[in-house]
């Protein structure tokens, strides 16, 4: 069970201020935006398991990776919304695959890393997201992370593509329209309607049969109909 510290007893490093080395006696004070499920990966060399979490402070915002073994002994500590004091880290340079933030860098949990839980910080929103046009995804290079938000024009139904369990969702927004590809249990459990406002954060652009599309996979995150002004403007135009 994680120990309760108060975030005013801790000197801390902001997320803006890490760079690539081991934060072996420091620390960040963070608030976890979003949690994956595990998942299994297997990249040809190797074989193993990983969860992905959005980490969020006053500063800045910074994907963390958690491998293999220590996945179990992390993922049911770690609440969404909830703040924790976490140190004994490794800061890398992100790679392709993780990179859904507006940040170069990531952070990797390693057997030294130890994690507590802290007092709230209300200064510190839910989560933060970094909204882009669907009018701009056509200019966007593959593999590009995005976070946008559309009215859902139209709903596919779930299909097997490659062995993979896809539904076609298309999203609107002020007449540009936009392919946003789910797949498998993301696929199945999409509960969007017609006209329901969808908001996506660390989806990624895909070339496909000549047209750009966004990918949903594991790591990214939706929220329907949310009560912000983009979605309340969107609503309005309807």
């Amino acid at each position: 069970m994680s120990s309760h510290i108060p975030t005013t007893s801790i000197a801390r490093n902001p997320i803006s201020s890490l760079c690539r080395t081991r934060y072996l006696t420091s620390c960040i004070i963070v608030r976890v935006t979003y949690k994956t499920q595990i998942v299994v990966y297997d990249n040809g060399n190797q074989r193993g398991k990983v969860f992905l979490m959005y980490l969020l402070d006053g500063s800045s915002e910074i994907v963390a990776t958690v491998f293999d073994n220590l996945c179990d002994p992390f993922f049911n500590r770690i609440q969404e919304g909830e703040m924790y004091v976490l140190s004994g880290f490794e800061v890398m340079t992100s790679s392709q695959e993780y990179n859904l933030v507006d940040n170069e860098l990531e952070i990797n949990f390693t057997y030294t890393t130890t994690l507590h839980t802290s007092s709230n910080d209300q200064t510190i929103p839910p989560i933060r997201y970094n909204l882009e046009p669907l009018s701009s995804i056509c200019n966007k290079p593959d593999l590009a992370p995005v976070d946008t938000i559309g009215v859902c024009a139209e709903v596919g139904e779930v299909d097997n593509r490659g062995g993979y369990k896809i539904r076609e969702v298309i999203l609107r927004e002020y007449g540009t329209k936009v392919m946003l590809n789910l797949w498998n249990d993301e696929a199945e459990n999409f509960r969007g309607q017609l006209n329901d406002i969808i908001l996506v954060k660390g989806t990624r652009v895909r070339w496909y049969d000549g047209t750009k599309r966004l990918n949903f996979d594991y790591f990214s995150y939706m929220e329907i109909n949310p009560d912000i002004p983009e979605a309340r403007s969107l609503m309005a135009q309807q």
